[in-house]
């Protein structure tokens, strides 16, 4: 099972992380972010402000977590990533 060891960038929209193969990625989430903005759904809108998005932590079961428990699951956010 894929998991994130460590979080190297964040930026607006993109987080560059290592997952436990070693593998070095980046996690585009523009699709999913205007996704977001249009759900109205008041967790979800959040991630599409920048400032909120920006505050991603690495949770200790191995996947990206934002405020209020917001998180994805690891082998989704590496099937959509692409090498750094």
């Amino acid at each position: 099972m894929k998991k994130i060891i460590h979080i190297i960038d964040v930026q607006p929209f993109d987080v560059v992380c290592e997952f436990n193969n070693g593998e070095v990625r980046k996690i585009n989430f523009n699709e999913w972010v205007k996704e977001f903005e249009n759900s109205k759904n008041g967790w979800t809108s959040k991630l599409a402000q920048p400032a909120f998005f920006n505050n991603v932590k690495l949770a200790t079961y191995g996947t990206l977590l934002w405020e209020n428990d917001i998180d994805f699951d690891p082998e989704v956010l590496y099937e959509i990533s692409v090498p750094a």
